[in-house]
């Protein structure tokens, strides 16, 4: 379920980094992620269109804030002294000059010029979590489908065929051939003294009988290797194969493990 969960969340990794990055077309990737994802190049696309076009622009730092554009005064020349003084002005500031009413300009052509546009930045928004919940309630389905898929594979000794079988039939025949090596595990004399686990391969044919019996992976200790190849030392008659088994023979591979002896 572990290994489901993981796989999931990179075939969503697309939309999780669009909807994280508050992008404007979050939607569009993860649908695009969503029925596409599995071609492999439909991922790639919605992964490389999750890194492009952000929503929020970086206009004016990382203040945030909105710039403030200085209006330019108008001005105006003194009669006297030549000098430019605000157009609003009555005395002039350098000669002292008396401006008289006649002098002074009117609304109309003393109108400012018109502000420089301000700098818009789009006010940050909180991050959208519904695509990130989509995702999570999609693996609930997803994950009961994967289980209803292995629900009928058998959970006990792990076997490895070289030959494929029914998996119920092969399920009932490994746990019932599963009891019985353990059973003879118990009765090898003399009993290893040293705990351990050697992983053995053995042939078994349809009437039972065993044989090219190997230490695959040996536990370290001679004592456990011995005791593991005694239980099922080639010539020994385990189980008959079902009838739902067809097969002539099948090659298997089991854990056989010991417990140390005081």
């Amino acid at each position: 379920m572990t290994l489901v969960i993981v796989v999931l969340l990179l075939y969503f990794l697309p939309a999780v980094v669009a909807s994280a990055r508050r992008h404007n077309q979050r939607v569009a990737i993860f649908w695009l992620n969503l029925f596409l994802g599995w071609t492999f190049l439909g991922w790639i696309a919605a992964f490389v269109w999750a890194f492009t076009n952000p929503l929020l622009s970086q206009a004016n730092g990382a203040s945030g804030s909105l710039a403030v554009a200085r209006r330019p005064s108008a001005m105006k020349v003194c009669p006297r002294c030549a000098e430019e003084v605000k157009a609003q002005a009555l005395i002039c500031r350098f000669c002292n000059h008396e401006f008289a009413v006649a002098e002074l300009p009117s609304p109309a052509t003393t109108a400012p010029p018109p502000a420089e546009p301000l700098p818009v930045v789009l006010p940050r928004k909180p991050i959208d979590k519904s695509l990130v919940l989509i995702g999570l309630l999609l693996c609930i389905p997803v994950g009961l489908v994967v289980y209803a898929l292995n629900a009928d594979k058998p959970s006990g000794e792990t076997f490895v065929g070289s030959t494929q079988v029914p998996s119920n039939a092969l399920g009932n025949y490994t746990k019932e051939l599963s009891s019985l090596i353990k059973t003879r595990m118990n009765q090898v004399t003399p009993m290893p003294r040293n705990g351990g686990v050697a992983i053995v391969s053995f042939k078994i044919d349809r009437s039972g009988q065993v044989s090219d019996t190997r230490v695959a992976t040996t536990s370290g200790k001679q004592d456990v290797d011995v005791a593991a190849l005694s239980t099922l030392y080639p010539g020994t008659i385990l189980i008959p194969f079902p009838a739902d088994v067809t097969q002539t023979s099948l090659s298997l591979t089991i854990p056989m493990r010991y417990s140390p002896r005081p």
